[in-house]
């Protein structure tokens, strides 16, 4: 969404399309360098908890980048009648997408402690299974030096 047109939702479906927009329309806006990335995309979009589901990193809520995205959307729904309602939906939909984020952080960490005991156990099993080999291989030359004395 675009929080400099006042009164009125223009939508971007990229947010490089947000960027040039902005660039475009509103040169009066100052825009910092991480302004207008994927990971703060997700303060400027319509539905941020839906915007969490599809991306894998979002700004810290606590980040100068991400401040300045909530600051200008909270400008911009003071521009409407039902400003409290929008300010109260971008607002749970911020929190809902960070704890969603936390949620997916959380199982790529469990996955990745998975697979690392995944990993150890198939070294283990490499390691018993090459001893295992070794033995049968011994066992199968003397069982030939055996054969071949008679």
């Amino acid at each position: 969404m675009c929080a400099w047109c006042e009164g009125k939702e223009n939508v971007y479906t990229r947010i490089a399309d947000l960027e040039s927009h902005v660039k475009k329309v509103h040169r009066e806006v100052t825009i910092s360098k991480d302004q207008f990335t994927r990971a703060n995309g997700f303060y400027f979009a319509k539905y941020p908890e839906d915007y969490a589901k599809v991306v894998d990193n979002i700004n810290p809520y606590d980040s100068k980048a991400a401040y300045e995205a909530r600051k200008a959307m909270r400008s911009w729904s003071d521009t409407f009648s039902d400003k409290q309602a929008r300010g109260d939906q971008w607002t749970a939909g911020w929190r809902k997408g960070l704890e969603i984020l936390r949620g997916m952080a959380k199982k790529r960490e469990s996955r990745e402690r998975s697979v690392s005991r995944d990993k150890r156990t198939v070294v283990e099993k490499s390691a018993r299974t090459e001893r295992q080999v070794e033995r049968e291989d011994s066992s199968s030359v003397a069982r030939h030096k055996l054969e071949s004395s008679s």
